[in-house]
């Protein structure tokens, strides 16, 4: 009979041989149809990878180290458990070419350290990317106007899992920092990169040593080497070779283009774009965004949207972005109570948003009320899109009309370039401007399983590519999106009821600080709003012209002179101020008073010159209480009326106070006291004794004279030993200059220089 412990043993065997026999089942055969979840739908190849962006300032220092090692700890700490390598979390490591970085100057050992550690076992659950991206910056580039990475920060990038190069990049010139090459540099680049593998040996050592070259040689068996120069003469002499490339003369380090590694095989990413290589990796639509990451200061600030988005609140919101870039501001949280605004503006503003993540800026929307109609442009624009459980995203109101066909079709152009700047698709922009536009969400099937949010024509601008997108649900947008719909379609990011909790979620430790107008601000506001309206407009016109008339009649500078300017100014200023007034309104206006000068002073007659200059100030003063130049749509038709009203009331009540005034003064007991009236003259006698009150100088015609003032070109002559009030021909005459009487019909004498 066996023994208690021979039993224990066997019966001990026999279970945990159960154990993994079901276990090996469990996990070699299938899920069925039916047991199988809603995740389960889609094969684990399918479902986007978790991924991260970490942004590596150039040139790296002790600072870049710490910030970019804090980041990697905080992921890998919530970094999910991957099975298999290809399920593992990606980081992506971009390294920051703009603004003419290179790379050049990075501190060798913190370069060094920083390598070393992303090669730790701790990071292994995580797959390190290094992306370069193409900048626009002249300093970044190379001959070929390509973007490039060099100095001791290719070593950070040799030391990632893989190496990602936008098109137009290279990477190389390692050394440029090095006065000479010693053994212990030349280890340090031959063990870190050696270790991944990544690039082959001789390219990197030839990336900083100088005297190495470098060439690709492939041999009779298609077996491919690279080889320093000198390697190379020695294989030569050796075998034949099937083909030979020089890399890297003597003298020069190597410098390698992302279309050469792509060509030689060694790289398989080069994305022209974040999407694109997020859609390589198998990542989720905007994964790659520029996020909060540990180890950095944040200096945050808040811009609340105003209500109306015009041009005046455009000037303010910009003006406001341009000052925190002076304070170093690098997240913007712009918050949407309850706005509406016109199209133009609001695209203004976007573009501005969008623009931000060149400085490194972050931009979240947070939405807490109905962002109607284009103003849900502004929202789509920011980095991150925030929504209170009853915020409303798009659409418009009973009391706002939506665009017209034509419209739409002018800002379409508009709105790609937007989406571009901001890296997302550009159909649901489009949809916040056209509720009846009909978005479709697709979901990438084969390859990445990201969702996407695009009409029929931009899902056609995919190509090929469109086999792998299979259509999922409609977005209907006619009547805007709420939180639940906008959270269900990924467009927004959490749902927060105050500021308190999205300062919670981005885990800043002070609320933003608001910027808001000031009290001077909102004076001058309301002052430039009080004289942007069209009937005080017209009344500063008709100012002007009244005074500026009146100067004309007595040449000098005296008080109607400078109230006719301040008129001006002050229609001008107000409509610049609220942003439909350029440069290009206001030289109009110079050079059309500089052309009536002309015509008035200098040319005779009155001819071209007068004329253009006063269609010149007539459509100057036009334009500049509109924000276009020829009406497009209706809505600029609606305005054009207002933009002519001032204008065209200051013109007829020029004429009407003429008429006016003058019935005005004879009827008037206190106003006729202040001017002459000819007919009580007549009954004094004074005919006789003053030469002016006579109707006719007919008499005069061929007579000399001297003119006793400057004719400019009316003045004063002494003819027969009486003063006249005469006007020259056209040219100005000085003081005691000989005049001969050409014309006298009246009470009009024209005279001539008797020289003439």
């Amino acid at each position: 009979m066996p023994s208690v412990p021979k039993i224990c043993f066997v019966l001990s065997f026999a279970l945990i041989a159960g154990v993994a026999m079901v276990s090996g089942l469990v996990q070699a055969s299938p899920a069925s149809p039916a047991s199988r979840g809603p995740q389960d739908a889609v094969s684990d190849d399918r479902q986007p990878r978790p991924g991260h962006l970490i942004k590596v300032r150039l040139p790296i220092d002790d600072r870049v180290k710490n910030e970019v090692l804090a980041s990697l700890a905080a992921i890998v700490k919530t970094a999910p458990l991957a099975v298999r390598p290809d399920q593992r979390a990606i980081v992506v490591l971009e390294f920051d070419t703009r603004a003419g970085k290179t790379g050049r100057g990075s501190d060798l050992e913190a370069s060094q350290s920083l390598a070393r550690k992303l090669m730790e076992p701790r990071f292994n659950p995580l797959q390190t990317v290094a992306y370069i991206p193409a900048s626009e910056a002249a300093g970044a580039v190379l001959d070929d106007g390509g973007t490039r990475l060099i100095g001791h920060a290719v070593l950070v990038a040799l030391a990632t899992n893989q190496l990602a190069l936008a098109p137009n990049t290279s990477i190389g010139d390692a050394g440029i920092d090095e006065p000479e090459n010693d053994e212990l540099l030349s280890a340090i680049y031959k063990t870190l990169p050696g270790r991944r593998g990544r690039l082959p040996a001789p390219m990197v050592a030839s990336m900083l040593d100088p005297t190495l070259g470098l060439a690709r040689v492939v041999k009779q068996d298609e077996t491919t080497l690279y080889v320093g120069m000198a390697d190379l003469k020695a294989i030569e002499a050796k075998e034949l070779l099937e083909d030979t490339k020089t890399l890297a003369t003597v003298g020069q380090r190597a410098v390698l283009s992302a279309e050469q590694l792509r060509d030689f095989g060694l790289i398989n990413l080069v994305p022209e774009t974040k999407t694109d290589l997020e859609r390589a990796l198998r990542l989720g639509k905007g994964t790659l965004k520029y996020r909060l990451s540990a180890g950095r200061e944040w200096n945050a600030v808040q811009l609340e949207l105003p209500y109306s988005v015009d041009e005046k609140a455009e000037r303010w919101f910009i003006r406001s972005l341009n000052r925190s870039r002076d304070k170093d501001v690098n997240l913007v949280v712009v918050t949407i109570q309850e706005s509406v605004g016109e199209p133009a503006g609001c695209l203004a503003i976007a573009q501005q948003l969008a623009e931000l993540r060149k400085d490194d800026v972050q931009t979240v929307a947070f939405v807490r009320g109905k962002a109607v109609g284009p103003v849900g442009v502004i929202a789509l624009a920011c980095d991150h899109l925030i929504m209170s459980p009853d915020a409303i995203l798009g659409g418009f109101d009973s009391d706002t009309n939506g665009l017209e066909k034509d419209e739409l079709d002018q800002l379409r152009p508009s709105i790609k370039q937007l989406a571009t700047t901001a890296e997302k698709d550009w159909s649901v922009m489009m949809a916040m401007l056209d509720p009846g536009l009909v978005v479709t969400q697709y979901k990438d099937t084969e390859a990445s399983g990201q969702i996407r949010l695009m009409t029929k024509d931009e899902a056609m601008d995919l190509g090929d590519e469109l086999v792998r997108w299979k259509p999922q649900d409609e977005l209907n947008v006619s009547s805007g999106l709420n939180s639940r719909t906008a959270e269900r379609f990924k467009l927004t990011r959490y749902i927060a009821e105050d500021m308190e909790q999205l300062q919670a979620f981005y885990q800043l430790s002070e609320p933003p600080k608001r910027i808001e107008l000031s009290s001077a601000e909102r004076w001058v506001d309301q002052i430039a709003n009080f004289f942007r309206n069209p009937v005080i407009g017209m009344f500063l016109l008709l100012g002007a012209f009244f005074f500026v008339s009146n100067e004309m009649s007595a040449p000098g500078l005296g008080v109607p002179g400078f109230l006719g300017t301040l008129c001006v100014v002050l229609y001008f200023w107000s409509h610049w101020f609220g942003g439909e007034t350029e440069v290009f309104e206001i030289l109009m206006f110079v050079l059309g008073l500089v052309f009536i000068g002309l015509e008035i002073f200098v040319i005779p007659g009155f001819g071209v010159f007068g004329v253009g200059g006063i269609l010149l100030v007539a459509a100057s003063i036009v334009l500049a209480g509109q924000d276009f130049v020829l009406p497009m749509n209706g809505r600029d038709w609606a305005k054009v009326p207002y933009s002519l009203l001032p204008i065209a009331g200051a013109g007829l009540g020029l004429v009407g106070a003429v008429f006016f005034l003058q019935a005005a003064i004879e009827k008037s007991p206190f106003l006729s006291r202040f001017v002459l009236d000819t007919s009580e003259r007549d009954d004094t006698g004074l005919n006789e004794g003053d030469p002016e009150a006579t109707a006719n100088w007919e008499h005069l015609l061929g007579k000399e004279g001297t003119t006793i003032t400057r004719l400019n070109p009316s003045g004063k002559a002494k003819i027969d030993g009486a003063v006249y009030d005469v006007i020259s021909t056209g040219l100005m005459l000085d003081k005691a200059v000989a005049v001969e009487v050409v014309e006298a019909v009246a009470n009009r004498i024209v005279v001539q220089s008797k020289e003439s």
